[in-house]
């Protein structure tokens, strides 16, 4: 059946834990005959102790249920630790692997889903998806030989009451049945609704500068109560589905006791049984259709839990970043990249660049520049690896990049984007993040290269202060100086800066470049800017006439030969 699908594959991390598992499930039998022996003793004492006035008899029923019901609640107790032992264990377990999933799957993956959804998966489906593996499954291996045993006892002492009463099983089924799949429905649209919740406050907490400034607080007041009132809408039917169908599963629960009852009644009256045991007999079939029930909520839950589920598997199943069955280890880059006969489309159709072809050498610092959709952050994007290559290559020292292992290439390369991307933390983390173990020499020299030594004792703290949520305490220049520190603090072979200096001065932006072509000599330097003062000061220029044509040459080159480099930049000429 569908809804059992992807049962086996989250049932491992319950294996996990097996040997702690099976301590549980061994108690939880343990205590199937005392949990049964109360109702037997009850046909006693009533037959036997009240019957012919027996106060020892009594007094000994008494004692013996009372230590079983102690016994039991000192069981029930340890196992309901172990169990929340297991159950959190296997959250954490589930958290790290999703989580780890999430890291690994290829950036196109991300193209079309928010946030939101990830934060979801992260939270509200691993905890349903823990919390179902934890329950249902031992909960099934526990209910189902007492409720052998049960039907056993119900037998022994009266076949005929025993047999009317399976006969009456089948009724305790309509309501799960019926209600499982109508409440997989609401479900599945309040997750839905829950992840773009989550999705539309990511956004509006990181655009809260733009909301307040814009004065739209108002307007997303009413979009957040409006998509509130959407979710409780869902809940509510939900409730309303859940409590209808509680209603009903007690109605025909009713039902099936009263006509036991009914029948065991008859049987009384005509002598064919003793009330002890129809007594007995009435406490076991409640317990055995408190199991029964117990069994359909049971059902109804692996259907409902089915839709957390199903959007783990699928992300689970997702195809991961490609990886060569034995990569290349690349320790440095000692002649440069190369890209030959290179195309790439999103869609499989249209290419956004096609058979492009050039050479970057070591140690140059170049600027990539061309008009809006020529492919440049593409290209980015190729050599990183974050996509691949619909046709031809690209190669680092001859080793195409599919082949290279992908830690220790992008370990040697430094990038900054125009939006700097920085943590809530202290300004030293931040740069350290680009290498946690770094000396204070090392963070210091990376600050002068990128001239943050120039505006640190601005703040109380130095290096020591935090900069806020989405770097709101910063300015944007700072902001992009000390994501450049970020990057160049390990001293990378290859650095990529997209607009990375689109919001600093230009002096202290020609500091910068002169620092980077003094300090980092050997490594490849790729700048995409659409400012002049940047670009101009390049050892070349690798202009993207279009898809298809890149025009080498340096500023003065380019500005001479070519109409269409002059035309991008007649603006700030």
């Amino acid at each position: 059946m569908k809804h059992f699908k992807h049962l086996n594959r989250f049932a491992k991390y319950l294996l996990k834990y097996w040997k702690v598992q099976a301590v549980v499930t061994f108690f939880g039998i343990v205590t199937i005959p005392m949990t049964l022996l109360n109702p037997y003793l009850t046909k006693i004492g009533i037959d036997k102790a009240y019957g012919h006035k027996d106060m020892k008899l009594f007094l000994i029923l008494v004692v013996i249920g009372g230590s079983a019901f102690i016994l039991n609640g000192v069981i029930t107790t340890f196992t309901g630790y172990l169990s929340n032992y297991i159950n959190r264990n296997i959250n954490f377990d589930l958290t790290l692997d999703v989580f780890k999933k999430l890291q690994r799957v290829p950036l196109s993956f991300f193209s079309n889903r928010t946030t939101g959804e990830h934060i979801y998966k992260l939270h509200a489906d691993v905890r349903a998806v823990g919390d179902f593996i934890c329950n249902v499954t031992p909960q099934l291996i526990i209910t189902i030989p007492k409720l052998i045993f049960l039907i056993g006892l119900v037998f022994s002492l009266n076949f005929n009451m025993a047999l009317f009463s399976i006969l009456l099983v089948p009724i305790t089924y309509i309501q799960p049945f019926i209600f499982g799949k109508w409440m997989r429905e609401i479900q599945q649209k309040t997750v839905l609704k829950a992840q773009g919740i989550y999705a539309e406050l990511q956004e509006v907490f990181s655009h809260i500068h733009l909301i307040k400034a814009l004065g739209k607080e108002k307007e997303e007041i009413n979009k957040f109560e409006e998509n509130l009132s959407k979710r409780r809408e869902l809940e509510l039917q939900n409730a309303k589905v859940s409590n209808i169908g509680g209603f009903s599963n007690s109605v025909l629960g009713k039902i099936v006791s009263g006509l036991i009852g009914l029948y065991g009644g008859y049987n009384v009256i005509k002598g064919t049984i003793t009330l002890g045991s129809l007594t007995a007999i009435m406490i076991y079939l409640k317990q055995m259709t408190g199991l029964l029930k117990s069994l359909g909520q049971t059902y109804q839950t692996i259907v409902v839990n089915s839709v957390s589920r199903n959007r783990l598997a699928e992300l689970i199943d997702q195809t991961e970043e490609k990886t060569a069955e034995n990569p290349i280890i690349i320790d440095n880059i000692r002649q440069g990249i190369e890209f030959k006969n290179v195309g790439f489309s999103y869609d499989g159709k249209e290419k956004v660049i096609d058979d492009l072809n050039f050479k970057i050498s070591k140690g140059e610092k170049i600027a990539l520049i061309g008009g809006s959709g020529t492919g440049k952050t593409t290209m980015l994007s190729i050599l990183l690896g974050l996509y691949e290559a619909s046709d031809g290559k690209v190669s680092i020292d001859g080793v195409e990049i599919s082949e290279i292992e992908k830690e220790s290439f992008r370990s040697k390369i430094g990038i900054v984007l125009q939006e700097p991307f920085l943590w809530n933390d202290t300004i030293k983390n931040n740069i350290l993040y680009g290498k946690p173990k770094a000396t204070d020499e090392e963070l210091f020299n990376a600050a002068r290269i990128t001239c943050v030594d120039t505006f640190i004792d601005r703040f109380e703290d130095k290096y020591d202060s935090n900069i806020g949520e989405m770097a709101c305490k910063i300015s944007e220049g700072q902001k992009q100086r000390i994501a450049l520190a970020r990057a160049i603090i390990h001293h990378p072979q290859l650095i990529i800066l997209d607009e990375a200096l689109s919001n600093v001065d230009s002096e202290t932006e020609e500091k910068i470049i002169n620092n980077l072509k003094e300090k980092l000599k050997d490594s490849i330097v790729i700048t995409v800017s659409h400012r002049l003062s940047t670009v101009r000061k390049m050892d070349k220029i690798y202009f993207l006439e279009n898809k298809k044509t890149v025009t080498i040459g340096t500023h003065e080159e380019l500005l001479a030969k070519n109409a269409k480099y002059r035309e991008l930049f007649v603006g700030q000429l």
